[in-house]
């Protein structure tokens, strides 16, 4: 996919979806309020480190890896 903000869009759509399975599993397995709550605070964009809307090797380069 070309266009990045696009591409931005499915990667963010695709964690969400992933997020929603999560919480069920976490219901399922009595997961703590804490936990439940964190997740659904996410927005799917953990990825973009740098905050610009898109997902590429500033981003890749941006982390930590510790």
């Amino acid at each position: 996919m070309s266009d990045k903000k696009a591409a931005f869009k499915v990667m963010v759509d695709e964690e969400m979806e992933c997020n929603r399975a999560q919480l069920v599993t976490l219901g399922k397995i009595g997961g703590s309020k804490f936990e439940i709550d964190y997740l659904k605070a996410q927005k799917g964009d953990h990825f973009d480190i740098d905050k610009d809307g898109d997902y590429d090797n500033d981003d890749y380069k941006g982390r930590s890896w510790e």
